[in-house]
């Protein structure tokens, strides 16, 4: 069963702190950032860096975000002791919760993993605002999405977009292969 944002919110896993203004996503102080602040963000260090220097940078930024939710969901899930297949429920249900969109993993064979959605809140943002873009959109993403693979397969993955909602494609899909 998938839970919503709603869910986590009602669970106390998302809540308010009233008195100081602060947000809570699973023990830890958030932000809401809307995907085009974020749009924005990404837009500028490509023009800035170039498009290969700002992917890496914003591939990393995901992988942090998959770390930094491992170590939260270890201390407060005792997530360790889990099965893969509910890890990786729980780790679907938080990338909707966190509105990236719903993702799904459409196949695991031959240490490659697929996984689809069809659109980002990233992707589809990115084509209100900017229009079709020229190349993929998320690798923000892409980042939590190797790291997310890493940590459920214990293996070295690198996972690229194939497809992108923004790029014109009917869907995003990521591609990840393990480097062994």
């Amino acid at each position: 069963m998938r839970h919503s944002f709603f869910y986590f919110l009602e669970s106390g896993e998302i809540a308010f702190l009233e008195e100081k203004g602060f947000i809570i996503i699973f023990n830890e102080g958030s932000i809401f950032l809307p995907a085009r602040v974020f749009n924005f963000l990404q837009k500028k260090l490509i023009e800035t860096l170039g498009l290969e220097e700002a992917s890496k940078i914003l591939k990393l930024v995901g992988r942090f975000q998959a770390d930094q939710a491992l170590k939260r969901y270890v201390k407060t899930l005792g997530i360790n002791s889990i099965e893969k297949e509910k890890i990786e429920n729980f780790l679907l249900q938080i990338a909707e919760a966190i509105g990236i969109g719903k993702l799904e993993i459409s196949k695991y064979e031959n240490n490659i993993i697929e996984v689809t959605t069809q659109m980002t809140v990233l992707s589809y943002e990115a084509k209100l605002e900017y229009g079709v873009q020229k190349h993929v959109w998320d690798y923000y993403v892409s980042g939590l999405v190797e790291r997310a693979a890493e940590l459920l397969y214990n293996k070295k993955f690198n996972c690229e977009e194939i497809e992108c909602y923004a790029k014109g494609d009917e869907r995003c899909s990521f591609v990840c292969k393990a480097l062994e």
